[in-house]
């Protein structure tokens, strides 16, 4: 799937327990807080479950400052394509391995495992 997407590079909004921008709007965002989270996943107040994987970790693996993850988004290069896995434990509810995608750059994997839906209790 190729960018531009729906709101990409906007603040969450009414999303409580989390902050990020989203890459795509009520589907995938740059988690900031919390920070000792790889992923997590919110259940929106439309009812859609939206991912978050770690803006900083992601960062990481392009070897760039943060803020600069944040301005590909923001200028709407950032893309992703995932593929749904097969859980390797039973606590695990999603899991998915995302391949995000900048233009000139590369890209870069990252596996999300989810085991909780915030919002969704």
């Amino acid at each position: 799937m190729n960018a531009p997407y729906n709101r990409q590079g906007e603040a969450l909004d009414s999303v409580p327990e989390v902050s990020g921008h989203w890459i795509e709007y009520g589907v995938l965002f740059l988690l900031t807080q919390p920070q000792d989270k790889s992923a997590v996943a919110v259940k929106l107040p439309s009812g859609e479950t939206a991912i978050g994987v770690n803006a900083a970790e992601l960062a990481s693996s392009y070897h760039m400052p943060i803020e600069q993850l944040f301005e590909h988004n923001r200028n709407k290069a950032l893309s992703y394509s995932f593929e749904e896995r097969t859980p390797e434990r039973r606590a695990i509810k999603l899991a998915r391995e995302y391949t995000f995608g900048l233009p000139g750059i590369g890209g870069a994997e990252h596996t999300v495992n989810i085991t909780r839906v915030l919002g969704a209790e």
